[in-house]
């Protein structure tokens, strides 16, 4: 499955390899560093769901790439805020606010720590234009006594991820929002976004879970669920999530004993389980992933 979602610019936006270079700050006495598309950028340490908690080795080219796919998904223009929802050490806050920001000059409304009293303070404020954030997070903003339906007006798009979504929330969440939350997915393995339910579609729910779909893989990146065995599985079938494209991390592990060895099919296969597709080429995951 590749090229299920279709971005609204070329298909490979963002090189997967530049150099480049800062000018000589007056002064300095420094000679300005040379950095590949392949060089680390940050570690950022999952989670640790499936295991010990790793750092994975997100390159500028992860992250440039990823920063490109952001402006397609939240259709922001320059100079309409983000709601920096999500913690900026995560990946997600990390790209979704930080790169999306930075790649657009836009503004970042940051409070300190989540709570819906500052929040909903700081939207009506700043009247940011789109958001993405952990779905518990929306719940809390929804559901606040002090939240009214025009506090949500200037959000033209909202995604969220980290957990499964029931379709009965799932519409709860849009009468209040006044826009349709859309499934999204990634991890700090990817660089985040490596699924996305698509502007102007809505996600199908899967019919033994009953949760909506984390949507189809964003531009230039294939996704496959495969068995034990690496074997592809058809439609309907659970099995694990393996990702390629130019989100892939050079390497998981800071510390040799924890880095392992390339898969066979070159991708990230971060110990999504009980993944399925649909012969749309949806994916629904019903289980966790890390």
């Amino acid at each position: 499955m590749s090229g299920g979602w279709q971005a609204t610019g070329p298909s490979s936006p963002a090189p997967r390899s530049q150099t480049s270079s800062s000018a000589r700050p007056a002064g300095s006495d420094y000679d300005p560093a040379e950095l590949a598309g392949d060089d680390v950028a940050l570690l950022i340490y999952a989670s640790g769901t499936t295991g010990k908690s790793k750092g994975a080795m997100n390159t500028h080219g992860n992250l440039a790439f990823n920063a490109e796919t952001c402006v397609q998904i939240s259709a922001l223009e320059s100079g309409e805020p983000i709601l920096a929802v999500a913690p900026l050490f995560h990946i997600t806050g990390m790209v979704g606010h930080v790169m999306l920001g930075l790649r657009l000059g836009t503004p970042m409304v940051i409070t300190h720590r989540f709570h819906p009293s500052v929040m909903l303070e700081a939207i009506r404020r700043t009247r940011p234009a789109f958001t993405v954030s952990a779905i518990t997070a929306l719940m809390a903003l929804a559901d606040s006594p002090e939240a009214r339906t025009e506090d949500f007006a200037s959000l033209h798009t909202i995604c969220s991820g980290r957990a499964p979504i029931a379709p009965s929330l799932g519409d709860r969440l849009e009468g209040i929002y006044g826009a349709y939350v859309h499934n999204i997915f990634g991890m700090s393995e990817t660089a985040s976004p490596t699924h996305l339910v698509p502007r102007g579609q809505r996600a199908p729910a899967d019919p033994t879970s009953g949760a909506l779909s984390i949507g189809k893989p964003v531009y230039d990146t294939s996704a496959r669920i495969v068995d034990e065995n690496l074997a592809d599985l058809p439609p309907g079938e659970c099995g694990e999530i393996v990702i390629t494209g130019p989100r892939s991390p050079r390497d998981t592990g800071t510390h040799p004993r924890q880095r392992r060895a390339p898969s066979p099919m070159a991708g990230s296969r971060p110990g999504t389980s009980g993944s399925s597709t649909t012969r749309a080429g949806s994916i629904s995951s019903t289980g966790r992933w890390a």
